[in-house]
């Protein structure tokens, strides 16, 4: 049996629309919090995102500047896989953070039907060894 990818699972519009809105109202940020965890992300690039911003929260930081998470992004090597040009452009993505609980929702499903069908492939192999 093929392994499960998670990019056939990953809601990447969800989750460029949770980063947006986070961008532009930290303060959602508390709220995605308690129903998102970083590997509910599926995304690689936009996991790191979500760290950064979970970072500069507990950092007590009031807002994400834009140089800030770039330079952030940077030091974890993060820009050899995200151009910077793409995290300007969630800075500027026209999203509707009324919005925002459906993105999280969305994102939240796809990671449960994901860890889900991981546990059934396990499972499946278990019973195929044995």
């Amino acid at each position: 049996m093929n392994n499960i990818a998670k990019a056939d699972f990953a809601d990447v519009s969800s989750e460029r629309s949770v980063l947006t809105c986070i961008l532009q109202e930290p303060e959602l940020m508390i709220e995605v919090d308690t129903k998102l965890a970083e590997a509910d992300f599926l995304s690689d690039h936009h996991r790191e995102l979500y760290s950064i911003l979970r970072y500069l929260t507990s950092q007590r930081y009031a807002s994400f500047d834009y140089l800030l998470v770039v330079e952030l992004a940077e030091k974890r090597n993060l820009l050899k896989s995200v151009p910077e040009g793409y995290i300007r452009a969630l800075y500027s993505a026209d999203i509707d953070t009324r919005n925002f609980p459906i993105y999280v929702k969305q994102i939240s499903d796809r990671s449960t039907a994901y860890k889900i069908l991981q546990a059934a492939e396990r499972i499946q192999l278990d019973v195929i060894a044995n």
